[in-house]
């Protein structure tokens, strides 16, 4: 499977994400998946062994993501990874397995692999950087042509809630969430005029900038470690924007590839807004 995967000559040109990759290991949920996430694959690709007894799982990773590569793999199984930037896959990547798994350079949008070859499509908010609705339907559309008959995708997605909340009430309600990276979320989707402009990074990071939150105060009242806090500097100075459908729209937008989609919401706080979507063909 992975020397079906070419090299992306230029793929690696977005600033974002070098600088994503630096700041990685001081991430945390719901920006990254936790055990609860993780086993909601697992039980999707236990369901597929169960339909397909003795059967090879040949599977494909949109994104470089630890926790996803790490679940419980079945032995007869290969697990492909796909990451447009070459930084992520040198810093994140677990590393490569003969004959169990392996990642290479290459864009999710124009996936160069045979139509109908793949028995299961996994990512873990792979469609955040995508434009809505166009780079959304062009995703839903080269997983749907890679899976076979029987085949599974499964995304972990980011949706906002039906209704949208004021930013300056999430700005004071900062100190009572579970983690700063939910802050981050919360604040990512309050300051996203429609789902077509999305979020732009840099104006969140200005935004929070004319908040003058006291980081070091901050950090005494939340025990947050500081830097936690610091990965929000990341957003300064970037063109990158963030998309939130909610999912309702997201759902619709699925119809038209997929003719099922169970939607499974972990219990963590705001596990509403991060569901894991499990679509069948």
């Amino acid at each position: 499977m992975i020397n079906q995967v070419k090299q992306l000559s230029g793929a690696d040109a977005s600033e974002g994400w070098r600088g994503f990759a630096g700041v990685y290991e001081n991430l945390g949920p719901p920006l990254m998946p936790c055990g609860e996430d993780c086993r909601f694959i697992e039980q999707t690709i236990s369901e597929w062994i169960a339909c397909h007894p003795g059967e090879q799982l040949s599977a494909l990773l949109l994104g470089v993501t630890p926790a996803l590569v790490r679940i419980s793999w079945p032995a007869e199984s290969f697990l492909t990874a796909v990451d447009r930037s070459h930084s992520m896959i040198q810093s994140v990547w677990p590393g490569n397995i003969d004959s169990c798994r392996g990642a290479a350079q290459g864009d999710w949008l124009a996936l160069p692999i045979r139509d109908g070859s793949l028995d299961m499509v996994l990512g873990d908010g792979s469609p955040i950087a995508l434009r809505y609705s166009d780079g959304f339907r062009t995703l839903c559309r080269a997983i749907r042509t890679a899976l076979r008959t029987g085949g599974v995708g499964a995304l972990r997605v980011f949706v906002r809630p039906s209704v949208q909340e004021d930013p300056a009430d999430v700005i004071a309600d900062l100190p009572s969430n579970a983690t700063f990276h939910q802050f981050k979320l919360r604040l990512l989707m309050a300051l996203q005029p429609s789902p077509e402009e999305g979020a732009h990074l840099d104006r969140v990071h200005r935004h929070w900038t004319a908040c003058n939150i006291d980081r070091t105060e901050l950090e005494r009242e939340t025990g947050w470690r500081r830097e936690e806090i610091d990965t929000i500097d990341r957003y300064r100075g970037l063109d990158d924007v963030y998309t939130f459908p909610t999912l309702q729209e997201l759902l619709a937008l699925l119809g038209e590839f997929f003719s099922d989609t169970s939607v499974l919401v972990p219990s963590y706080p705001m596990g509403e807004c991060c569901p894991t979507l499990v679509m069948r063909p």
